[in-house]
């Protein structure tokens, strides 16, 4: 799980230009747009080999890289 959140973290400072922590708030601070935020989403799917599906991309799952985290694994325990 900490490999996860370490590869969000790398993957969102090239996308925001700044270091995240892992509990910083991302949508509802804009530091991520619609488009950084499914450029986000591709690299995760890629990474993992994983599909999001459209309807869970929401605040509540993607607001910060805890919750990302958190998602993640629940979605791969499905």
């Amino acid at each position: 799980m900490e490999d996860l959140k370490v590869f969000i973290q790398n993957e969102l400072s090239e996308l925001v230009f700044k270091t995240v922590s892992f509990d910083e708030k991302l949508i509802s601070t804009k530091t991520l747009d619609s488009i950084s935020l499914i450029d986000l989403i591709v690299a995760i799917e890629d990474h993992l080999d994983i599909s999001i599906p459209t309807s869970d991309v929401i605040e509540s799952n993607f607001d910060s890289i805890d919750l990302i985290s958190e998602y993640i694994n629940n979605l791969r325990t499905k």
